[in-house]
């Protein structure tokens, strides 16, 4: 369990590295073309209580 439980924490840090990096290109590129970024946060596909209001 404990081995499961370390992969699963270390494949997340890794993920959230290479989230870091990709936010800090996407920053630069957006700054060099002077453009904005746009970021969509959804969880309408995995949190409970949106699936429960869209099926509404």
């Amino acid at each position: 369990m404990k081995k499961v439980l370390f992969s699963i924490a270390f494949m997340a840090l890794c993920l959230l590295a290479k989230t870091q990096e990709l936010l800090t290109h996407a920053v630069q590129k957006a700054k060099q073309e002077d453009r904005y970024i746009l970021i969509n946060f959804s969880g309408s596909d995995w949190c409970i209580p949106c699936i429960q209001m869209q099926q509404e």
